[in-house]
């Protein structure tokens, strides 16, 4: 169903979705929460910082994100990135692919219907200017992929609102004088396909 809705062959959709639910397990997550909080405690309580103070760590109300259609599952992450930081996610994913984010969030309310009631995904036509003001307005963190297009028109109509964009990437291959050429040709050539050759990490040139 997936690969017939998003007019992706299924190999690509299966690749897709490993890859994503590959990286987001226990050990990944837990490791990216000591990197980034220091103490951890303090996402869920106050803690002592001394000197009489207390404070609690809080990541922003509501995150907001506007996701491109070319990679399966790129909803998935940042709603895990948002709820380990307690914020409220809304989504706006591509209309190309409006299953993953719907059985993602369906997925969490059957564990928690807390973390499931963070997840708002979001729709509306391209060019609604005032669904658009609407949540950015609401929204105290705005993040955009899509193409450089797209995100030079919507930074522009917000000049004074700090957005992180993610355009076109541009990445290289490197292959190694010594390298087995059975197995780097066809390491590459699934990349150069997979996505469209319109993902992150889809090469553009190899050096050899």
């Amino acid at each position: 169903m997936l690969a017939k809705e998003l007019l992706m062959p299924r190999p690509v959709v299966e690749r897709g979705l490993d890859s994503i639910f590959g990286v987001i397990t226990r050990e990944s997550l837990e490791r990216m929460v000591a990197a980034e909080v220091d103490p951890r405690e303090a996402l869920d309580h106050a803690v002592d910082l001394g000197g009489g103070r207390r404070a609690r760590l809080l990541g922003p109300r509501v995150v907001f994100h506007s996701l491109a259609g070319n990679i399966p599952g790129l909803g998935i992450p940042p709603i895990v990135s948002a709820l380990l930081a307690r914020s409220i996610c809304v989504l706006r994913d591509s209309q190309r692919q409006p299953w993953l984010t719907a059985a993602f969030v369906a997925t969490l309310g059957e564990f928690s219907a807390d973390l499931a009631a963070m997840v708002v995904p979001a729709s509306w036509r391209a060019g609604d200017m005032g669904m658009e003001k609407l949540i950015f307005d609401l929204a105290h963190r705005v993040e955009l992929s899509g193409s450089d297009t797209t995100m030079r028109s919507i930074v522009s109509r917000h000049p004074r609102r700090p957005i992180v964009a993610r355009g076109s990437r541009l990445s290289v291959g490197v292959v190694p004088r010594e390298s087995d050429t059975d197995q780097w040709h066809e390491g590459f050539a699934t990349d150069l396909v997979q996505y469209e050759g319109l993902g992150c990490l889809s090469p553009h040139v190899i050096f050899v």
